[in-house]
Protein backbone atom coordinates (compact mmCIF):
# COMPACT_ATOMS: atom_id res chain seq x y z
CA UNK A 1 0.00 0.00 0.00
CA UNK A 2 1.54 3.44 -1.08
CA UNK A 3 1.95 6.13 1.91
CA UNK A 4 -0.72 8.41 0.08
CA UNK A 5 -3.30 5.75 0.00
CA UNK A 6 -2.58 4.92 3.68
CA UNK A 7 -3.65 8.46 4.42
CA UNK A 8 -6.77 8.29 2.42
CA UNK A 9 -8.04 5.24 4.49
CA UNK A 10 -6.71 6.89 7.41
CA UNK A 11 -8.80 10.26 6.52
CA UNK A 12 -11.96 8.53 5.79
CA UNK A 13 -11.38 6.29 8.67
CA UNK A 14 -11.15 9.60 10.94
CA UNK A 15 -14.99 10.50 9.02
CA UNK A 16 -15.89 7.00 10.07
CA UNK A 17 -16.39 5.59 6.47
CA UNK A 18 -14.32 2.91 4.66
CA UNK A 19 -11.61 2.44 2.26
CA UNK A 20 -13.44 2.64 -1.45
CA UNK A 21 -12.32 -0.65 -3.74
CA UNK A 22 -9.45 0.44 -5.61
CA UNK A 23 -7.81 -1.99 -8.54
CA UNK A 24 -4.18 -2.75 -7.25
CA UNK A 25 -3.03 -0.71 -10.01
CA UNK A 26 -5.19 2.19 -9.66
CA UNK A 27 -4.85 2.09 -5.51
CA UNK A 28 -0.97 2.37 -6.34
CA UNK A 29 -1.17 5.33 -8.33
CA UNK A 30 -3.35 7.44 -5.68
CA UNK A 31 -1.67 10.78 -4.87
CA UNK A 32 -3.11 13.48 -2.45
CA UNK A 33 -3.54 16.61 -4.82
CA UNK A 34 -5.27 18.50 -1.91
CA UNK A 35 -6.34 18.12 1.75
CA UNK A 36 -9.34 15.33 1.49
CA UNK A 37 -8.84 14.97 -2.32
CA UNK A 38 -7.04 12.17 -3.61
CA UNK A 39 -6.41 10.75 -7.44
CA UNK A 40 -4.74 9.11 -9.66
CA UNK A 41 -4.41 11.76 -11.86
CA UNK A 42 -4.16 15.14 -12.62
CA UNK A 43 -7.81 16.62 -11.88
CA UNK A 44 -10.34 17.46 -14.32
CA UNK A 45 -12.31 19.81 -12.35
CA UNK A 46 -12.82 20.05 -9.12
CA UNK A 47 -14.24 16.79 -7.87
CA UNK A 48 -17.88 18.69 -6.76
CA UNK A 49 -18.30 19.20 -10.22
CA UNK A 50 -19.00 16.06 -11.12
CA UNK A 51 -20.61 16.75 -14.44
CA UNK A 52 -16.88 17.89 -16.02
CA UNK A 53 -16.19 14.14 -15.11
CA UNK A 54 -18.62 13.11 -17.16
CA UNK A 55 -18.83 14.97 -20.03
CA UNK A 56 -14.94 14.01 -20.43
CA UNK A 57 -15.70 10.49 -20.17
CA UNK A 58 -18.53 10.96 -23.11
CA UNK A 59 -16.39 12.98 -25.18
CA UNK A 60 -13.98 11.67 -28.15
CA UNK A 61 -10.68 12.24 -25.30
CA UNK A 62 -10.61 8.96 -23.80
CA UNK A 63 -9.34 9.64 -20.06
CA UNK A 64 -8.24 6.28 -19.53
CA UNK A 65 -8.51 4.59 -15.98
CA UNK A 66 -8.76 6.38 -13.12
CA UNK A 67 -10.03 6.92 -9.92
CA UNK A 68 -11.10 9.95 -7.24
CA UNK A 69 -11.48 9.60 -3.22
CA UNK A 70 -12.57 12.89 -2.19
CA UNK A 71 -14.63 14.98 0.36
CA UNK A 72 -14.78 18.17 -1.77
CA UNK A 73 -17.24 21.09 -1.97
CA UNK A 74 -18.42 24.61 -0.99
CA UNK A 75 -20.20 26.84 1.12
CA UNK A 76 -22.52 25.89 4.84
CA UNK A 77 -24.09 22.81 2.91
CA UNK A 78 -22.76 21.72 -0.17
CA UNK A 79 -20.29 19.37 0.77
CA UNK A 80 -19.95 15.78 -0.46
CA UNK A 81 -18.25 12.21 -0.55
CA UNK A 82 -16.86 11.33 -3.85
CA UNK A 83 -15.40 8.02 -5.32
CA UNK A 84 -15.07 8.43 -8.61
CA UNK A 85 -13.79 5.20 -9.93
CA UNK A 86 -13.27 4.47 -13.96
CA UNK A 87 -11.75 0.91 -14.59
CA UNK A 88 -12.48 -1.40 -17.78
CA UNK A 89 -16.17 -1.50 -18.16
CA UNK A 90 -16.87 0.66 -15.20
CA UNK A 91 -17.35 4.45 -14.86
CA UNK A 92 -19.00 4.76 -11.64
CA UNK A 93 -19.41 8.29 -10.27
CA UNK A 94 -20.49 8.17 -6.47
CA UNK A 95 -21.27 12.03 -5.29
CA UNK A 96 -23.39 12.09 -1.34
CA UNK A 97 -24.05 14.30 1.20
CA UNK A 98 -21.49 14.70 3.55
CA UNK A 99 -20.51 17.40 6.35
CA UNK A 100 -22.32 20.06 5.45
CA UNK A 101 -24.31 21.88 8.95
CA UNK A 102 -28.02 20.17 7.98
CA UNK A 103 -26.52 16.90 7.25
CA UNK A 104 -27.12 14.17 9.45
CA UNK A 105 -24.27 12.42 9.54
CA UNK A 106 -25.15 8.92 10.82
CA UNK A 107 -27.78 9.09 7.93
CA UNK A 108 -25.18 9.96 5.95
CA UNK A 109 -22.61 7.37 6.79
CA UNK A 110 -24.80 4.78 6.66
CA UNK A 111 -26.30 5.35 2.93
CA UNK A 112 -22.39 6.02 1.62
CA UNK A 113 -21.40 2.62 3.09
CA UNK A 114 -24.52 0.83 1.50
CA UNK A 115 -23.23 2.54 -1.63
CA UNK A 116 -19.49 1.24 -1.73
CA UNK A 117 -20.50 -2.57 -0.15
CA UNK A 118 -23.03 -2.21 -3.28
CA UNK A 119 -20.05 -1.23 -5.51
CA UNK A 120 -17.52 -3.29 -4.44
CA UNK A 121 -18.28 -6.65 -6.56
CA UNK A 122 -19.21 -4.67 -9.40
CA UNK A 123 -15.28 -4.46 -11.00
CA UNK A 124 -15.52 -8.10 -10.89
CA UNK A 125 -18.83 -8.68 -12.28
CA UNK A 126 -18.32 -6.80 -15.08
CA UNK A 127 -14.60 -8.46 -15.84
CA UNK A 128 -16.39 -11.62 -15.81
CA UNK A 129 -18.84 -10.49 -18.33
CA UNK A 130 -16.27 -8.71 -20.44
CA UNK A 131 -14.36 -12.13 -20.22
CA UNK A 132 -17.44 -14.23 -21.44
CA UNK A 133 -18.01 -12.32 -24.47
CA UNK A 134 -21.13 -10.45 -22.85
CA UNK A 135 -20.32 -6.94 -23.27
CA UNK A 136 -18.07 -5.08 -26.30
CA UNK A 137 -14.84 -4.19 -25.71
CA UNK A 138 -15.90 -0.60 -25.42
CA UNK A 139 -18.81 -0.86 -23.25
CA UNK A 140 -18.76 0.07 -19.56
CA UNK A 141 -22.09 0.40 -17.60
CA UNK A 142 -21.67 4.28 -16.10
CA UNK A 143 -23.45 4.70 -12.46
CA UNK A 144 -23.90 8.51 -11.73
CA UNK A 145 -25.14 7.84 -8.23
CA UNK A 146 -25.55 11.58 -6.66
CA UNK A 147 -28.43 13.60 -4.51
CA UNK A 148 -27.07 17.18 -5.89
CA UNK A 149 -28.39 16.33 -9.58
CA UNK A 150 -30.11 14.04 -11.35
CA UNK A 151 -28.95 10.27 -10.95
CA UNK A 152 -28.78 8.16 -13.69
CA UNK A 153 -26.94 4.94 -15.19
CA UNK A 154 -26.69 3.68 -19.08
CA UNK A 155 -24.59 1.59 -20.97
CA UNK A 156 -22.11 3.61 -22.98
CA UNK A 157 -19.72 2.43 -25.46
CA UNK A 158 -17.16 5.26 -25.22
CA UNK A 159 -16.24 7.49 -27.69
CA UNK A 160 -19.37 7.08 -29.65
CA UNK A 161 -21.96 7.89 -26.99
CA UNK A 162 -24.20 9.90 -28.98
CA UNK A 163 -27.63 7.97 -28.64
CA UNK A 164 -27.02 7.35 -24.37
CA UNK A 165 -30.72 5.32 -23.34
CA UNK A 166 -30.10 6.87 -19.59
CA UNK A 167 -32.13 4.57 -17.37
CA UNK A 168 -34.54 6.10 -14.49
CA UNK A 169 -33.15 6.37 -10.72
CA UNK A 170 -35.91 4.68 -9.37
CA UNK A 171 -34.22 1.75 -7.62
CA UNK A 172 -31.25 2.18 -9.50
CA UNK A 173 -28.92 -0.10 -7.79
CA UNK A 174 -31.42 -3.19 -7.78
CA UNK A 175 -32.09 -2.51 -11.46
CA UNK A 176 -28.44 -2.74 -12.39
CA UNK A 177 -27.85 -5.63 -10.12
CA UNK A 178 -30.65 -7.32 -11.76
CA UNK A 179 -29.49 -6.37 -15.25
CA UNK A 180 -26.18 -7.98 -14.46
CA UNK A 181 -28.01 -11.36 -13.11
CA UNK A 182 -29.65 -11.41 -16.78
CA UNK A 183 -26.62 -10.66 -18.70
CA UNK A 184 -24.74 -13.47 -16.34
CA UNK A 185 -27.17 -16.23 -16.74
CA UNK A 186 -27.96 -15.54 -20.53
CA UNK A 187 -24.12 -16.97 -21.10
CA UNK A 188 -24.58 -20.15 -18.83
CA UNK A 189 -27.98 -21.14 -20.52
Amino acid sequence: MNIDLNQAEAFLRTEGLSLPALPPELAAQLRERAPGIYSTGELVAPPYTLEAYVTELLSAANPGDYAVLAMDGHGSQSWAFHYYLVSGPLALFVQLPWGGVYTDVDSARAEIERVLAWARPLPQRLAELRQQGRLAPQQKLLVVLTRFSEPRWAWVHPPETAEIRWQPPAQMLSRIDAELTTLNEKQHT
